[in-house]
C-alpha cells in the first residue's frame, strides 16, 4: 500500500523551510504557509507539494495528517520555486459533543512534503478566539496562491 501522494519522480527535489504567514489565526479566516523546493536534479520535473494539519490538542479525535493543501510545481534543473499554499481555518473543524462543528482554538502543526509519508518540512500556527461553530457548508480544500521563482 502507497501512502496518500505517493508518486514517482526523476529527479529529487529539496524543500527549504516552510514558514506559516502569519503565526495566529482565527476562524473565518486563512491560513498560508510557503516553502522554497529546489530541483537538485539534471532534467526539468514536477513536484506536487502538500499541506497537512494536525490539531495537537482536540477535544475529539483527530487524523494524524490531514490534507488542507496541494499544488503542482513546474522546476527546471537546479532552479528553486517558491510554493505558498493556502487554507480555510475552517477546514480544521471538528464535530463536538454536542453535534456542532466547530473551530476550536488551539496549536495546529503544518506539514510539508511531496507524500503524507514524506513530510519535509514543519511549522505550527495558534488558533485564537472562542471556540467557533460554523455552517456545515463552510468547509473545503485550500489551494495554491502562487508559485514564482525565487
Amino acid at each position: 500500500m502507497f501512502p496518500f501522494g505517493h508518486g514517482l519522480t526523476y529527479t529529487e527535489f529539496a524543500y527549504g523551510d516552510a514558514v506559516a504567514d502569519a503565526a495566529e489565526v482565527r476562524a473565518g479566516e486563512n491560513l498560508s504557509v510557503r516553502v522554497d523546493i529546489t530541483n537538485t536534479g539534471d532534467r526539468l520535473a514536477e513536484e506536487v507539494v502538500q499541506l497537512y494539519a494536525r490539531d495537537v490538542v482536540a477535544s475529539t479525535v483527530r487524523p494524524v495528517r490531514q490534507l488542507l493543501a496541494f499544488a503542482r510545481a513546474q522546476v527546471p534543473a537546479g532552479e528553486t520555486r517558491r510554493v505558498r499554499l493556502s487554507a480555510p481555518v475552517n477546514a480544521l473543524a471538528l464535530i463536538d459533543p454536542a453535534d456542532r462543528l466547530v473551530v476550536e482554538p488551539g496549536t495546529i502543526d503544518l506539514m510539508v512534503g511531496s507524500s503524507s509519508a514524506d513530510v519535509r518540512a514543519r511549522t505550527s500556527v495558534v488558533v485564537t478566539g472562542e471556540t467557533a461553530e460554523i455552517p456545515r457548508a463552510g468547509r473545503f480544500l485550500g489551494n495554491s496562491e502562487e508559485i514564482r521563482p525565487h
